[in-house]
């Protein structure tokens, strides 16, 4: 089965892992592995959430430390994977950067709010972008204009602001040349 869009967490349950290298190859495999099996996907991961302060401050595993020191190093991997982080603890985090206290019972899981503010944040910052083509040489008539466009959707995103919003719409136009044809795409965020 194909997929369009396909979003990762994990990493929770390794923060007790004590070797950083070998957490950064195998993630970077599994992303590696998911982008073979589904090229055409894109791919979105999310960053782990915080740790309650409380639970933070009296567990040597599960620890925002911890998850700060593994979400830098997820943050890398989607770098060099080409692959979307999400910041989604960004939206579940109060000032000091942990897991509200009403977030959850055990300092760790989410309860049903803070569960739909992840899903809001979700929502809120993954998007699709239209592709229309204008059109190539050979459609073109003698007026220069094209016959008729052509219009596909692509799921798509880009880096998400500091602040977690999603970047402005934007509208652009590149040409592209696929055996000396060009080509010219509107592309526009939605």
């Amino acid at each position: 089965e194909k997929y369009a869009k396909i979003y990762i967490m994990f990493g929770v349950n390794e923060l007790g892992w004590p070797f950083d290298d070998l957490f950064e190859d195998q993630y970077s495999k599994m992303i590696y592995d998911i982008k073979q099996l589904q090229p055409d996907a894109l791919i979105y991961v999310e960053n782990i959430i915080p740790i309650s302060a409380e639970r933070s401050a009296t567990d040597e595993i599960y620890n925002n430390n911890n998850v700060y020191r593994f979400n830098d190093i997820i943050k890398k991997v989607c770098e060099e994977q080409n692959v979307i982080y999400l910041d989604v603890a960004s939206a579940l985090a109060d000032e000091t950067g942990a897991l509200p206290a009403d977030a959850s019972t055990d300092g760790i899981h989410c309860n049903g709010v803070y569960c739909d503010k992840w899903l809001e944040y979700l929502r809120n910052n993954t998007y699709t972008v239209n592709v229309v083509r204008v059109g190539t040489p050979e459609d073109t008539p003698e007026s220069g204009e094209p016959s008729e466009d052509t219009t596909e959707s692509v799921e798509s995103s880009e880096d998400v602001t500091e602040s977690g919003e999603p970047p402005e719409d934007t509208t652009e136009s590149e040409e592209s040349s696929e055996e000396g044809n060009a080509c010219t795409w509107r592309i526009s965020v939605v």
